[in-house]
């Protein structure tokens, strides 16, 4: 830092001040006066590092300047301490007990700033004084160390008078003045302080003449709150497995929408030990939509007549990662409704002649799904997404798959001995109404069931969606079956239903128990056949489309939604799988 010329001569010489920002904090840029008066020993490990810097190299023979002392902790951060002044040969210069050097006579001595066992110096040389005959100041140029402030902090100005040859003059007389001070105050010393936000000018004036320096002081920043509390979170709806809550959102502490971390267990609840909720839309973390509205979401998961507790937080940020949390809301309780048995499904089809595994062929794979818990169930399989064990199966229990905004890739993986020639039959039943579009809103639609080759790691899609596609004449009537081989470079993508427009996704999204068999043959000449309720609906082996010739060896299903659409959750429930070959 520079230092301070702080004498008053009649004829040559400079003004100058104090450079530094002072506030009252320990972590400011220190200067001389008004430091702590912590005892030494209290702090004497906490100083790393003491500086001293002089806004000159040298002055004349009776003339001062200001000694400028900074130390900073070991993190680097400046911290506010009193320090003791010395020079090394006071008979060249003196230093008082605020830094103030003056010369004394010709030479060069060491002044030194000691803190505890810390200590920093710089080094002055006394020339002789200035003669009198001085040349007059023709221009003055003022400089701060620190151009913005915020209110309440101070730093001092640098006044330099220069001569008609721009030479620098020392010793010269300076009057300090603000343009504004309601922005700014200035001291006789040119101790600048802030007082409000906007620009002043920082002036100088020595034999007449004024230079300025603009100083700009800003607000403090304006400290964020916590997010608010939810103070009326409520139960809508109950059924046998699901609760539905409702409540007004808050802000985020930040003038966002807050998000939620919406928890339950089974009553009484307490925060601490309660399951955040994982399926359905309540599944967290719930991100708000618009502040002071209404929001809405549904518990899934629950078990029937049982009594649980329902407690919500908002959160600003990343949950486990920094997130700021406002205050627990109000509980809420809810009994879910028992268990009712779902009226018989439909009778089957009459036999149509799908496939099944019959007397000579080769079971490779066969799961009926009975299982008395949902660890159990998915224990031979490589699993992704929410699922849950359901009672109402299609021959005992089965495994319900929700796509909702937290699970939409719902996956069960079962590898099985590679073969060229293979078949898959399952049980599926929809939610009523399924629809992986989304009313069209994504033609895309869903990747239903995913047949692959194990040894090229390339896989065959069976989708339902809006694409068209399909041979010439069968055009997709909305959310049907389809195929496509990814390493068929002549089958259509997708191939759609060609047989039979009877049994879709669409038309089979009623509530009730389905069957879906595929057959798949690999190679060159290969194709795919799929039967929905034992009826052909799509055949493409008249087509001989080119096919990597190596088996399949690995499948999964039920499948994953290529984009989710809020408003149209649903789920799959599968039942009675089978893998044959002839």
């Amino acid at each position: 830092m520079s230092g301070i010329m702080n004498r008053t001569l009649t004829s040559g010489g400079i003004a100058l001040a104090m450079i530094g920002i002072f506030s009252c904090t320990e972590h400011s840029l220190t200067g001389v006066n008004n430091f702590s008066s912590e005892d030494l020993s209290a702090d004497a490990s906490r100083i790393a590092t003491v500086s001293v810097s002089l806004g000159s190299g040298s002055i004349a023979v009776g003339d001062t300047i200001r000694a400028i002392v900074t130390l900073k902790d070991y993190r680097g951060q400046i911290v506010n301490r009193n320090v003791s002044w010395s020079s090394s040969n006071p008979a060249i210069a003196s230093v008082d007990s605020a830094g103030l050097v003056k010369g004394v006579a010709v030479g060069t001595t060491v002044i030194t700033a000691s803190r505890g066992f810390k200590s920093g110096s710089a080094t002055i040389t006394v020339t002789p004084a200035i003669a009198t005959g001085a040349p007059a100041v023709a221009s003055v140029a003022v400089s701060l160390a620190v151009s913005s402030l915020n209110p309440g902090q101070f730093t001092q100005a640098i006044a330099t008078a220069y001569d008609s040859s721009n030479n620098v003059l020392t010793g010269r007389a300076v009057a300090w003045r603000s343009s504004d001070t309601t922005i700014a105050t200035i001291s006789s010393a040119g101790i600048v302080t802030a007082v409000a936000p906007g620009t002043a000018q920082v002036m100088a004036t020595s034999e007449a003449k004024t230079g300025s320096a603009m100083l700009s002081v800003t607000a403090l920043p304006t400290q964020s709150a916590d997010p608010g509390a939810v103070a009326d979170l409520r139960v809508t709806a109950t059924d046998s497995t699901g609760t539905t809550l409702a409540f007004t959102q808050v802000a985020d502490g930040a003038g966002q929408p807050a998000k939620y971390d919406i928890r339950y267990a089974v009553s009484p609840i307490s925060w601490g030990s309660a399951t955040s909720v994982t399926s359905g839309t309540c599944a967290t973390p719930v991100v708000g939509t618009a502040i002071g509205s209404a929001l809405t979401c549904k518990v899934l998961g629950l078990k029937p007549s049982t009594n649980y507790g329902f407690q919500l937080v908002a959160f600003r940020g990343t949950l486990n990662g920094g997130a700021t949390f406002g205050s627990l809301s109000n509980v809420v309780t809810a009994t879910t409704s028992a268990s009712i048995t779902p009226p018989p499904p439909p009778p089957p089809p009459p036999p149509t002649g799908s496939p099944e595994p019959g007397s000579g062929d080769v079971v490779l794979w066969q799961d009926n799904f009975n299982k008395l818990n949902l660890t159990d169930l998915l224990a031979p399989y490589a699993t992704r997404g929410a699922s849950q064990l359901i009672t109402d199966g299609h021959s005992g229990t089965a495994v319900r798959f929700s796509y909702t905004s937290g699970s939409w890739d719902n996956l069960i993986e079962k590898s099985f001995p590679v073969t060229t020639d293979v078949y898959f039959r399952y049980w599926y039943r929809l939610s009523p109404g399924a629809d992986p579009t989304c009313g069209g809103q994504g033609q895309s639609g869903f990747k239903w069931f995913m047949p692959w080759r194990v040894t090229t790691n390339l896989r065959y899609t069976m989708g339902v969606g809006n694409l068209p596609g399909g041979p010439s004449g069968f055009q997709n009537t909305g959310l049907e079956f389809s195929s496509h081989d990814n390493t068929s470079t002549t089958e259509p993508n997708p191939f759609m239903q060609n047989i039979s427009k009877a049994k879709t996704f669409k038309t089979t999204a009623d509530g009730a128990w389905h069957e879906y068999t595929l057959h798949v043959v690999t190679g060159n000449g290969g194709y795919e056949q799929i039967w929905v309720d034992g009826l052909l609906v799509l055949d493409n082996s008249a087509y001989h489309y080119d096919h990597d010739p190596n088996g399949i060896g690995l499948v999964q299903f039920p499948g994953t939604l290529v984009q989710w659409f809020s408003g149209c959750d649903f789920t799959v429930d599968v039942d009675d799988f089978v893998i044959w070959h002839k």
